[in-house]
Protein backbone atom coordinates (compact mmCIF):
# COMPACT_ATOMS: atom_id res chain seq x y z
CA UNK A 1 0.00 0.00 0.00
CA UNK A 2 1.31 3.65 -0.96
CA UNK A 3 0.87 6.44 0.91
CA UNK A 4 1.87 9.85 0.31
CA UNK A 5 4.70 11.36 2.22
CA UNK A 6 3.47 14.16 3.49
CA UNK A 7 0.53 12.28 5.54
CA UNK A 8 1.76 11.38 8.85
CA UNK A 9 -2.37 11.83 10.07
CA UNK A 10 -3.31 8.49 7.19
CA UNK A 11 -0.14 6.31 8.50
CA UNK A 12 -1.16 7.28 12.36
CA UNK A 13 -5.07 6.02 10.98
CA UNK A 14 -3.36 3.07 9.12
CA UNK A 15 -1.36 1.90 11.77
CA UNK A 16 -4.14 1.98 14.94
CA UNK A 17 -6.80 -0.18 12.78
CA UNK A 18 -3.65 -2.64 12.33
CA UNK A 19 -3.33 -2.54 16.18
CA UNK A 20 -7.02 -2.78 17.13
CA UNK A 21 -7.41 -5.61 14.88
CA UNK A 22 -6.78 -8.22 16.88
CA UNK A 23 -8.37 -6.54 19.87
CA UNK A 24 -11.39 -7.89 17.98
CA UNK A 25 -10.70 -11.03 16.91
CA UNK A 26 -10.33 -12.35 20.34
CA UNK A 27 -13.26 -11.68 21.90
CA UNK A 28 -12.49 -7.85 23.37
CA UNK A 29 -15.38 -6.15 24.69
CA UNK A 30 -14.59 -2.88 27.23
CA UNK A 31 -15.79 -3.42 30.65
CA UNK A 32 -16.98 0.32 31.37
CA UNK A 33 -19.22 2.19 28.46
CA UNK A 34 -22.54 2.11 27.63
CA UNK A 35 -24.47 -1.27 26.89
CA UNK A 36 -21.46 -3.31 29.02
CA UNK A 37 -21.35 -5.33 31.79
CA UNK A 38 -20.37 -2.52 34.38
CA UNK A 39 -23.31 -0.61 32.95
CA UNK A 40 -26.37 -2.80 33.38
CA UNK A 41 -25.24 -3.01 36.93
CA UNK A 42 -24.49 1.13 37.23
CA UNK A 43 -27.49 2.82 40.12
CA UNK A 44 -28.38 -0.32 41.11
CA UNK A 45 -26.08 -1.58 43.61
CA UNK A 46 -26.29 0.03 47.37
CA UNK A 47 -23.11 -0.05 49.27
CA UNK A 48 -23.93 -0.13 53.19
CA UNK A 49 -21.67 1.35 55.42
CA UNK A 50 -18.49 0.01 56.36
CA UNK A 51 -16.75 1.00 59.70
CA UNK A 52 -13.50 2.72 60.00
CA UNK A 53 -11.71 5.27 58.21
CA UNK A 54 -10.84 2.33 55.64
CA UNK A 55 -14.27 1.53 55.25
CA UNK A 56 -15.85 5.69 54.51
CA UNK A 57 -12.63 5.46 51.87
CA UNK A 58 -13.55 1.94 50.79
CA UNK A 59 -17.04 2.89 50.75
CA UNK A 60 -16.46 6.62 48.61
CA UNK A 61 -14.50 4.24 46.25
CA UNK A 62 -17.16 1.51 45.81
CA UNK A 63 -19.91 4.59 45.66
CA UNK A 64 -17.90 6.32 42.65
CA UNK A 65 -17.30 2.85 41.02
CA UNK A 66 -20.73 1.28 41.12
CA UNK A 67 -22.57 4.60 40.80
CA UNK A 68 -24.37 6.14 43.39
CA UNK A 69 -27.63 3.74 44.02
CA UNK A 70 -30.61 5.71 42.27
CA UNK A 71 -32.67 2.41 42.24
CA UNK A 72 -31.12 0.03 44.82
CA UNK A 73 -32.28 -3.38 43.72
CA UNK A 74 -28.91 -5.12 45.84
CA UNK A 75 -27.13 -4.35 48.78
CA UNK A 76 -23.21 -4.98 48.95
CA UNK A 77 -22.14 -5.59 52.32
CA UNK A 78 -18.22 -5.56 53.37
CA UNK A 79 -15.94 -6.79 55.96
CA UNK A 80 -12.09 -5.79 56.05
CA UNK A 81 -9.95 -7.13 58.29
CA UNK A 82 -5.69 -5.41 57.86
CA UNK A 83 -2.84 -6.68 59.40
CA UNK A 84 0.63 -5.24 59.68
CA UNK A 85 4.22 -7.12 59.86
CA UNK A 86 7.43 -5.67 60.28
CA UNK A 87 9.30 -5.45 57.47
CA UNK A 88 12.82 -4.00 58.09
CA UNK A 89 14.72 -3.28 61.31
CA UNK A 90 17.48 -0.91 61.33
CA UNK A 91 21.15 -2.00 63.17
CA UNK A 92 19.90 -0.06 66.20
CA UNK A 93 17.20 -2.35 66.51
CA UNK A 94 14.38 -0.02 65.15
CA UNK A 95 11.06 -0.88 62.86
CA UNK A 96 12.10 1.36 59.42
CA UNK A 97 9.42 -0.71 57.27
CA UNK A 98 5.87 -2.24 57.69
CA UNK A 99 3.60 -4.02 55.17
CA UNK A 100 0.07 -4.00 55.67
CA UNK A 101 -2.31 -6.58 54.06
CA UNK A 102 -5.72 -6.39 53.70
CA UNK A 103 -8.84 -8.57 52.70
CA UNK A 104 -12.31 -7.71 52.06
CA UNK A 105 -15.08 -9.93 52.19
CA UNK A 106 -18.30 -8.74 50.31
CA UNK A 107 -22.05 -10.03 49.49
CA UNK A 108 -23.84 -8.89 47.19
CA UNK A 109 -27.78 -9.53 48.44
CA UNK A 110 -30.75 -8.93 46.20
CA UNK A 111 -33.23 -6.64 48.16
CA UNK A 112 -36.27 -8.47 46.99
CA UNK A 113 -35.59 -12.05 46.86
CA UNK A 114 -33.29 -11.61 50.30
CA UNK A 115 -31.01 -13.74 49.08
CA UNK A 116 -26.92 -13.68 48.28
CA UNK A 117 -26.30 -13.80 44.88
CA UNK A 118 -22.89 -12.96 44.32
CA UNK A 119 -19.79 -13.08 47.56
CA UNK A 120 -15.89 -13.65 47.60
CA UNK A 121 -12.87 -12.04 49.59
CA UNK A 122 -10.57 -9.61 47.46
CA UNK A 123 -6.84 -9.35 49.03
CA UNK A 124 -3.83 -6.58 48.61
CA UNK A 125 -0.62 -5.01 50.39
CA UNK A 126 0.51 -1.96 50.95
CA UNK A 127 3.52 -0.25 53.13
CA UNK A 128 5.01 2.34 54.47
CA UNK A 129 8.60 3.65 56.26
CA UNK A 130 8.66 4.91 60.12
CA UNK A 131 11.06 7.67 60.71
CA UNK A 132 12.18 9.10 63.91
CA UNK A 133 9.67 11.45 64.01
CA UNK A 134 5.95 9.96 65.40
CA UNK A 135 3.49 11.94 63.87
CA UNK A 136 5.50 11.58 60.08
CA UNK A 137 5.12 7.73 60.77
CA UNK A 138 1.61 8.02 61.71
CA UNK A 139 0.99 10.00 57.98
CA UNK A 140 2.70 7.50 56.53
CA UNK A 141 0.65 4.76 57.77
CA UNK A 142 -2.76 6.30 57.05
CA UNK A 143 -1.63 7.10 53.49
CA UNK A 144 -1.17 2.83 52.99
CA UNK A 145 -3.97 2.24 54.54
CA UNK A 146 -5.85 4.60 51.99
CA UNK A 147 -4.12 3.29 48.98
CA UNK A 148 -5.07 0.02 50.39
CA UNK A 149 -8.95 0.80 50.70
CA UNK A 150 -8.95 1.83 47.35
CA UNK A 151 -7.09 -0.91 45.77
CA UNK A 152 -9.78 -3.46 47.91
CA UNK A 153 -12.71 -1.05 46.32
CA UNK A 154 -11.33 -1.58 42.69
CA UNK A 155 -10.40 -5.37 43.28
CA UNK A 156 -14.14 -5.48 44.24
CA UNK A 157 -16.12 -3.48 41.86
CA UNK A 158 -14.36 -5.05 38.50
CA UNK A 159 -15.19 -8.20 40.20
CA UNK A 160 -19.09 -7.05 40.34
CA UNK A 161 -18.79 -5.49 37.14
CA UNK A 162 -17.47 -8.74 35.14
CA UNK A 163 -19.93 -11.04 37.06
CA UNK A 164 -23.18 -9.02 36.25
CA UNK A 165 -24.67 -10.13 33.71
CA UNK A 166 -24.43 -13.45 35.56
CA UNK A 167 -26.71 -12.40 38.92
CA UNK A 168 -28.65 -9.07 37.45
CA UNK A 169 -32.01 -9.40 36.08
Amino acid sequence: MWLPESSPLNRRKLLTALLAAPLGACGFTPLYGDNTKASIARGRIEVAKISGLMGFKMRERLTSKLGPATNPSHLLRVTVSVSSQQLAINPQNEITRYSLTGIAKFKLRHNAADVDVFDGDVRAFSAYSATASAYATSIAEKDARERLATTLAEQISTRISLSADRWLG
